[in-house]
């Protein structure tokens, strides 16, 4: 090409002050490019093109042109995996679709294409025209993308366009990205609303569908969308299905990694420093295919790309606003759309329910070791074999024992929890015991109350007091004070079974909102009224705002039956 051909190519859009050629490329210097619309370099770069060069900036005054490069063949690579992904939607649709339909095979397979495989490559389809129109708005060729299979998840985990040609600005890899997202949410969107509607008209004719909303994390933007459709069993009709992989495919390449969308953007406006946001979603992305090993089927085909982001044959001028705007907006879509781990195991259903929860341990020189057994029930209500383990927080000598280590489906086992109790101080205590599985976990409280027995005041004169009462009874106790001070005391009352059980204080001095409003003067005695529906034991304590006190059992025991002569 003659200077004179190149000076009034580039004429056409920017003031050319003057050309020179240095080892094969030529240097355009020319007026601030950023005095000019940003589309003229698109322009520019098209136009030489069709006489095989290509076009990049320097600096913002400065244009260097040279011999295109040969472009890259990847015609076989993106064919294969474009048959992989149609092979990999398949079985993934028709295991669910045949199960929905409980259609003949045959059958079967013609509806997870036309229910499924068709509606998912229709979203993929959309993206790549509003990639198109993109491309097409800066005067780019379009190439086909690379679609990515997921043989384990979801059948894919969408495409990645590495184009054949450079982008000529930071608007055209802005622009190609959000029209791909935009284009692939609303489709999405279209069929998770259509197919929300087949499933309200429609139910499965198998109850035993095993639907994915079980087991698929869902986006805000599908919770929205579905909150009118989701039928009352939660089993969706195979397109609404087919919606919520298009959300969840579209919204993984807004990662900001290489040559997907949200690498496109990210190098687009941070230039550079993209590639340290790449390395940063890197990382993240090898931590969750921890959870969901198909991330590393997408991070594989990126790394094969590259890590960072290509950059705009105009890397020099400054974005405008309608591009950061644009660029902005798509950072919304990671909140609304993007499920970090799309499959989870389905929690084991189980529920725990537990008998004695509340202990009073005593001690008379603030030295004490006692053993405390709370059992737990674990029920299990799934289809699977359960074997739950256990924790106590704050940390405490303990040991769980039980006749079965596993609990089966629809039964119950009782777990003995024992916890060597060795405070020193008297006081309150209270610990979290929790039984969980690897995905699900139940917890309880355990309480402890720890009372130094005195001799300043007790219950019918003795400290403690272990006693017998009959049910439906009422046992009727002095409180005596032992002393001629006054004390301000505590009295709290709890049963084995914690139901059922009543305890009254008859002739007491109350001082109203205090902690410890019973006002136990020197030499005085108050009535402490008990009585149980149920045969159980009911704890009552007295103690001071320094856990001293009284304590007292009481044992209710069913009437003896007398026999008749």
């Amino acid at each position: 090409m003659q200077p004179e051909q190149l000076q009034q190519i580039v004429g056409r859009y920017y003031g050319v002050k003057r050309i020179r050629e240095e080892e094969g490329e030529f240097i355009v210097d020319v007026e601030d490019i950023d005095y000019y619309p940003e589309d003229y370099f698109s322009m520019l770069v098209s136009d030489l093109r069709k006489l095989g060069y290509v076009a990049f900036t320097r600096t913002s005054s400065e244009i260097i042109i040279i011999r295109e490069p040969e472009k890259p063949k990847r015609s076989i690579l993106k064919i294969a995996m474009a048959i992989a992904t149609v092979i990999t939607l398949f079985y993934v649709g028709y295991s669910y679709v045949s199960a929905y339909f409980s259609s003949a095979p045959i059958i079967a397979m013609v509806q997870t294409i036309g229910y499924f495989v068709i509606p998912v490559f229709a979203i993929l389809g959309a993206r790549e025209f509003g990639r198109y129109l993109g491309m097409k708005r800066n005067s780019m060729e379009y190439s086909f993308p690379i679609f990515v299979p997921d043989p384990i998840g979801m059948g894919t985990m969408g495409s990645i366009n590495a184009p054949n040609v450079a982008y000529p600005s930071k608007r055209a890899m802005v622009e190609s990205s959000f029209f791909s997202i935009l284009f692939g949410f609303l489709v999405s969107l279209l069929f998770v609303v259509v197919g929300g509607y087949l499933s309200l008209m429609q139910h499965a004719p198998v109850s035993g569908v095993k639907s994915p909303i079980l087991q698929i994390g869902s986006p805000l933007i599908f919770q929205a969308a579905m909150r009118s459709f989701v039928p009352s069993d939660g089993v969706l009709f195979p397109t609404a299905y087919a919606g919520w992989i298009g959300i969840i495919a579209t919204s993984f390449n807004v990662m900001p990694i290489g040559f997907l969308d949200g690498g496109l953007i990210s190098s687009a406006m941070l230039g550079r420093w993209s590639q340290y946001l790449s390395y940063v979603a890197v990382v993240a992305v090898i931590g969750l295919s921890i959870l969901y090993p198909s991330w590393l089927i997408l991070l594989v085909f990126v790394l094969i790309l590259g890590i960072r982001g290509p950059e705009p044959l105009n890397n020099v001028g400054r974005s405008s606003s309608y591009v950061k705007a644009v660029a902005v907006s798509v950072g919304i879509v990671i909140l609304i759309g993007l499920v970090p781990i799309p499959f989870h195991a389905i929690p084991p259903q189980f529920s725990i329910s537990y008998g004695e929860n509340q202990f009073v341990v005593y001690s008379m020189d603030a030295n004490i070791s006692t053993n405390i057994s709370c059992p737990i029930y674990v029920s299990n209500h799934g289809t699977s074999q359960i074997t739950p383990g256990f924790s106590i927080t704050p940390s405490i000598k303990w040991h769980a024992s039980s006749l079965h280590r596993s609990v089966s489906p629809s039964s119950t086992d009782i777990f003995n929890i024992t916890m060597n109790f060795t405070e020193s101080s008297p006081g309150f205590y209270t610990y979290t015991v929790s039984v969980f599985t690897s995905t699900a976990s139940e917890s309880i409280s355990v309480h402890v109350y720890f009372i130094e027995l005195t001799n300043n005041f007790t219950i019918r004169h003795s400290n403690p007091l272990d006693v017998n009462a009959t049910v439906n009874d009422t046992l009727k106790m002095p409180l005596i004070s032992n002393t001629v001070s006054t004390q301000m005391v505590n009295i709290y009352a709890f049963g084995t079974l914690g139901r059922n059980y009543s305890v009254m204080v008859e002739n007491a001095v109350v001082s109203q909102g205090s902690d410890y409003p019973f006002v136990l003067s020197g030499g005085s005695t108050f009535l402490l009224a008990v009585t149980s529906n149920l045969p159980q034991t009911v704890y009552i304590i007295v103690y001071n705002q320094h856990y001293d006190g009284a304590l007292a059992a009481v044992n209710f025991t069913e009437p003896a039956i007398v026999p008749h002569k």
